[in-house]
């Protein structure tokens, strides 16, 4: 019962180098720059947050590769809030940046132990058809990737595309939500009835405020 969203429009679709595993500075060079209008400020994306917790985890690692690499493990906790931070984001104009697993057991050095998102990708919807809810996503790994690529949202809220760009052992499943960071002006405690720009890391409680 919600509304639509398509965010392409905010933004320009790019690819990554043929043969480069430039799939991460693509998807931040697609948000870099983005304008956001609220109520109250004209907000400018900057490039999302790297991973930055111990073990190079993001905030909102939804899961890791099990200890004998056959299967993922998801944390529950992050997967309910990372969920409600991807749907308010897009309800408040943010596209968003995600990781996905494709492959058990592979090198990736996305995360250090044990290694699990093999690639990255930019959420820029929300659509409902027959009742099934999906997000549509721009796949920098290809040329086309503006044609018709969507995450499943699954029944026990893993979001899941079984129809990647190229053979691949796995469906997608995305493992990472990537929070954003933006430019905006505040009042200038100092300096009453200016402005100050500050560049500030969007956390939960932060999108229920714009």
């Amino acid at each position: 019962r919600k509304k639509h969203i398509d965010l392409t429009n905010k933004m320009t679709f790019q690819n990554q180098p043929p043969k480069s595993q430039l799939c991460a500075a693509t998807s931040k060079a697609i948000i870099n720059g983005t304008i956001v209008m609220t109520k109250k400020n004209k907000i400018v994306l900057e490039e999302p947050e790297g991973a930055g917790l111990a073990g190079a985890l993001c905030y909102y690692q939804l899961a890791t590769e099990s200890d004998d690499r056959k299967s993922l493990d998801f944390n529950d906790d992050k997967l309910t809030e990372g969920m409600e931070y991807l749907n308010l984001s897009l309800e408040k104009g943010f596209p968003i940046m995600v990781g996905v697993n494709h492959t058990l057991g592979g090198k990736t050095k996305n995360e250090k132990d044990p290694p699990t998102t093999d690639h990255f990708v930019v959420i820029v919807g929300r659509t409902c058809e027959n009742g099934q809810i999906y997000y549509p996503f721009w796949e920098v790994g290809t040329s086309k990737g503006k044609e018709g690529y969507k995450f499943k949202l699954e029944s026990n809220n893993h979001l899941t595309c079984d129809k990647p760009y190229r053979k691949v052992p796995e469906p997608y499943v995305v493992t990472q939500i990537r929070r954003n960071i933006i430019n905006i002006e505040v009042d200038d405690e100092k300096k009453k009835g200016e402005k100050k720009k500050i560049t500030k890391k969007i956390k939960l409680e932060d999108l229920k405020e714009l």
